[in-house]
Formats: structure tokens, C-alpha cells, sequence
């Protein structure tokens, strides 16, 4: 993307931190690069998914939204996993706890990440409708899951379709537009992921191309 031109930023936000922080720091963000009157495209994969949902349909004011053009959701968990509810429970939860210390992990940052707490905070978000959404999906089949994903892939199977980490249904958000990525899991592993991504930002220009001026 930077070799096309455009200004590429990383926003700094926690991997362990829990949806709430990490939502304050890209509102932060927003509210920086909106005083320069920057046209955003947002970007967010995975846990960034509800943390982006949270930022922009419930902490930003509708007014400080204006410079996003478009937010990317690349397999967003933004209904939560019913993986994070299994493990809550005891005894599953304390031995993630130790996993997590070992790894040096925040456990605080998985109950956000529960369905049911995604799905109680998603019920309070209102997305601005200035926004093109645009929700990347992993649809793989479980001849295509990697041999690291199975297990999850296998135990998310019985609630329906699913990516190895999230339930399919539970990515989509309301007014978006979804691409659907046939035979990858959750983790997007492909040799050619550079020249997709490429082709959804293309996308993504010409649907803000094709918008009214008062929009763009």
C-alpha cells in the first residue's frame, strides 16, 4: 500500500488489552487524523474487529467520523467466540489462566472476546452509515483447515458454518458488504493473500468513487 502512494499507519493498540482500551486508543486516533481533514480507510483483522465496532459506533460522536471513508473488517471477531465462553467456565478456566501466565498473556482481555459479552456490546453500536463496510470472510470447509486450527474448527462446527475461531454469521456486520474467501481458515494463509488484498482495496476505491460527492 505504501509503495502505491498511500500513508500507511499501524494504529499502537494492545495485543492482550481488552476491547474497551484498545477502542479508546484507535478513537484517539481517528479524532488526530480527522483534525487534518485525512480521508481514513480503516483496516482491522480479528480481535481489532469489535475493538473498531466499539470506537466507531459508540465512543467517536457521528461528527468525528466524517473523515472515515471505509472500514475493512478482515476476519473480525466481532460477535465474540464461542471458544473464549468454553474456557471461562472451570476447571478449563484456570488452566488458560496458567497458559496465559506462562506465555505472558492478559487474561483480563478474553471475557470481551465471550459471545455473550460481544453480542450484549454489539446491541449498543450504531455504525455511522457514512461508512462503506466491508467484511472479509474465511469460508473454509474442513478439508481446508490447517492441522493447528481442527480442533477449534471441529468444536465451532456443531453451532454452525465456521472459520476455525468464530462462527461466520458472528463476523457480519449490519448494512456490510461481504467478500467471501472459499477454502482459508481464520489466519488468511495463502501465498497469494498481498495480490487479494490489493483487489479489495481496488474494490473499496471504486465504491467511494461511485458515491455521492457529499459522501467522499
Amino acid at each position: 500500500m505504501r509503495e502505491l502512494g498511500l500513508d500507511v499507519q499501524l494504529a499502537a493498540t494492545e495485543e492482550d488489552g481488552t476491547i474497551e482500551e484498545n477502542a479508546e486508543i484507535i478513537a484517539r486516533i481517528v479524532r488526530a487524523e480527522s483534525r487534518n481533514h485525512s480521508k481514513l480507510i480503516l483496516v482491522s483483522t480479528s480481535k481489532a474487529g469489535p475493538e473498531t465496532a466499539l470506537a466507531l459506533g459508540r465512543i467517536l460522536r457521528p461528527d468525528e467520523t466524517i473523515s472515515v471513508r471505509a472500514w475493512i473488517s478482515v476476519g473480525g471477531l466481532i460477535r465474540g467466540t464461542l471458544l473464549a465462553d468454553r474456557v471461562m467456565t472451570w476447571p478449563k478456566s484456570w488452566i488458560v489462566r496458567i497458559i496465559f501466565s506462562f506465555e505472558k498473556i492478559d487474561f483480563r482481555s478474553l471475557p470481551g472476546l465471550t459471545a455473550r459479552a460481544s453480542r450484549a456490546r454489539m446491541n449498543s453500536i450504531r455504525l455511522p452509515q457514512n461508512i462503506l463496510v466491508v467484511q472479509y470472510v474465511a469460508a473454509p470447509l474442513s478439508g481446508d483447515v490447517a492441522d493447528d486450527v481442527k480442533a477449534r474448527y471441529s468444536y465451532l462446527r456443531k453451532f454452525g458454518p465456521n472459520d476455525g475461531l468464530t462462527l461466520l454469521a458472528d463476523e457480519l456486520l449490519p448494512g456490510g458488504v461481504t467478500v467471501i474467501e472459499p477454502e482459508l481458515d481464520h489466519f488468511y494463509r495463502d501465498p497469494e493473500i498481498n495480490l487479494k488484498s490489493l483487489a479489495i482495496a481496488d474494490y473499496v476505491a471504486d465504491e467511494l468513487d461511485a458515491r455521492p460527492a457529499i459522501q467522499k
